[in-house]
């Protein structure tokens, strides 16, 4: 656009020149009345044409003025557009982090209920657990003895000396378990 601009500028100072020169050639002459008549012929046109030429450039240059305008009009929509979107994006998140928020509290809240009643319930099976715990051990001592027996005799009898080992492995578990839980026993009374 701004070549055109140009262009019909120089165009317009070059009629606006020969205007001038035609205009001194009038002046400085004495040439006869039919010449002068002619050269301000001349003249008169060159000025429409300039007038004309001018006329051009300054409905073009308002054209562009207007499209300049309008690209601006349309980048400030725009971004005003995206200013919105970004705005409500915005406000969607946050409603969406509350939400996630008030899910995370709920679910602790739930959660913390959950383990109320969890260890309400495991005081409950641990004192369960004793009562058949003592049971065991009561059940444990009549039984082990027998089981001893059995082990001393297999790691006493046995020629395979892995069978021995583990014999004699279980041996010492059972007469830990068995002094285990005499002292259990012992401190739970």
């Amino acid at each position: 656009m701004e070549e055109q601009q140009i262009m019909e500028m120089e165009k317009i100072l070059a009629a606006n020149l020969r205007a001038a020169e035609l205009e001194a050639r009038s002046r400085m002459s004495s040439l006869a009345a039919e010449e002068r008549a002619k050269s301000e012929v001349d003249l008169a046109a060159l000025r429409a044409e300039g007038d004309l030429d001018l006329e051009r450039w300054n409905q073009s240059a308002k054209l562009y003025s207007e499209r300049e305008e309008l690209r601006r009009d349309q980048e400030m929509a725009d971004a005003n557009h995206q200013v919105n979107l970004a705005e409500r994006e915005a406000e969607r998140q946050r409603i969406l982090q509350e939400n996630e928020l008030q899910t995370e509290e709920r679910k602790q809240k739930s959660a913390m209920e959950m383990f109320d009643q969890v260890q309400a319930r495991k005081k409950e099976r641990m004192a369960m657990e004793a009562d058949r715990e003592q049971n065991r051990i009561d059940a444990a001592s009549k039984g082990s003895e027998s089981i001893i027996a059995t082990l001393t005799e297999i790691a006493q009898s046995s020629k395979d000396p892995q069978v021995a080992m583990e014999a004699l492995r279980q041996l010492s578990e059972i007469r830990k378990a068995d002094v285990d839980a005499a002292k259990d026993a012992y401190i739970e009374d």
